[in-house]
């Protein structure tokens, strides 16, 4: 190898140049990516307490559309009855801290005078299952939806099973009464 050789060997690099440049421009465009995606989802995608309130508005809008007729025209409004759904004794550990929970309520379905009897005859059939479901639902419920005043997130969980269970939609809505929650 001549002298000639060896110089333009070492004048002229075999990396390309700009490389370190181009993968900056990637990385830039991905973050940028990135970014606008996580920003979209932020302000696109409703919080969950955004959509409890939506479901809460859809079903009291539903339940208020069945009450005063289907078609909304009909002046006549019909009275909901409430059904008695049992008595409710509930205690439960929880493992992780040193903490017991007593659970204490009567719970009564809202429905319409019409479905009255529709539900005594389904409730008959589905009554042990249905406790059950209750009761899988509030020891399952997080003691800061237990400490809620107006108790919604447990009220629609139970109405949905309850609805489900019973083959057909005929509550209208759940009723907590006498509800008591203690930490033992």
């Amino acid at each position: 190898m001549s002298e000639s050789d060896k110089g333009a060997a070492t004048a002229h690099p075999t990396t390309p140049r700009g490389s370190l440049f181009g993968k900056i421009v990637i990385c830039g465009f991905v973050g940028a990516v990135i970014l606008t995606e996580c920003l979209l989802a932020y302000f696109l995608i409703p919080s969950a307490d955004e959509v409890a309130r939506r479901a809460e508005a859809r079903m009291t809008e539903k339940i208020q559309k069945h009450v005063n007729g289907e078609d909304g025209e009909n002046g006549e409004e019909h009275a909901l009855v409430e059904h008695d759904l049992g008595e409710y004794s509930i205690t439960y550990h929880l493992s992780d801290s040193n903490k017991s929970y007593r659970i204490d309520f009567t719970l009564f379905g809202v429905v319409t005078p019409d479905q009255e009897q529709e539900l005594a005859e389904r409730f008959e059939h589905a009554q042990h299952r249905f406790r059950d479901q209750v009761i899988f639902e509030v020891r399952n419920s997080d003691v800061n939806d237990l400490s809620d005043p107006g108790l919604g997130l447990i009220k629609r969980r139970i109405l949905e099973k309850s609805n489900r269970l019973l083959g057909a939609t005929v509550l209208q809505g759940v009723v907590f009464s006498d509800f008591s929650f203690v930490e033992h």
